[in-house]
């Protein structure tokens, strides 16, 4: 992604490989912790349990490292989806199905880098990381609904291809990012599934 190639310095040793995991995973801990407004870079590196001097060798600033983090999880979920949408599906029910456990699950594994993308991806300093996004995610959709839901037109797939990623990306923030009780986020979930197959999948 565009996103990691933004870094002031790439490491060129394993140690450095390993000093920016652990800046961008203090990251992640800090943004569901204090919020992205609150972080500092002061506030990454010691979480990281480095020396600030560290932090800026390889960025710039926060939002470098923001960018980096979100870098980081689009290019996961992207092959997540690429392994989701390319096995065979018996039918358009069971590929929107998969599509949705591969991101309910992803969304719970990875819940401080979707929150930090989800809260800056739309700011002036990060708005080219949200069009390499949908640049993206999108024709991955796009391909996956011309093999598995021949029923939607071409001349539909992208904007069902943006309606199944809009609703993915509100929603899953709603049901598994926000605190809820496992009752709640388990109806939420429910609601997406039938919200969706009924939009995409055939007779509903």
């Amino acid at each position: 992604m565009k996103g990691l190639a933004k870094m002031r310095r790439k490491p060129t040793q394993q140690r450095g490989e390993e000093r920016v995991q652990q800046i961008l995973d203090a990251t992640v801990e800090l943004v569901l912790e204090i919020g992205t407004d609150s972080i500092t870079t002061n506030h990454i590196a010691r979480r990281a349990d480095v020396n600030v001097g560290t932090v800026y060798h390889f960025f710039k600033d926060k939002y470098e490292i923001f960018r980096a983090v979100i870098g980081r999880i689009i290019s996961a979920l992207g092959e997540a989806v690429d392994e989701a949408v390319s096995k065979p599906a018996a039918s358009d029910v069971e590929w929107i199905e998969r599509v949705i456990d591969t991101h309910e699950r992803f969304w719970f594994k990875n819940k401080g880098s979707i929150r930090l993308f989800l809260a800056v991806s739309r700011t002036p300093e990060m708005q080219s990381l949200w069009k390499d996004y949908y640049d993206y995610k999108l024709p991955q959709y796009v391909r996956a609904l011309k093999k598995n839901c021949p029923h939607v037109p071409a001349s539909r797939r992208m904007a069902v291809a943006l309606m199944l990623n809009e609703v993915l990306m509100d929603m899953l923030d709603e049901a598994i990012i926000e605190p809820k009780t496992k009752r709640e986020r388990e109806a939420l979930l429910r609601e997406i599934r039938f919200l969706l197959r009924a939009y995409i999948c055939k007779g509903g």
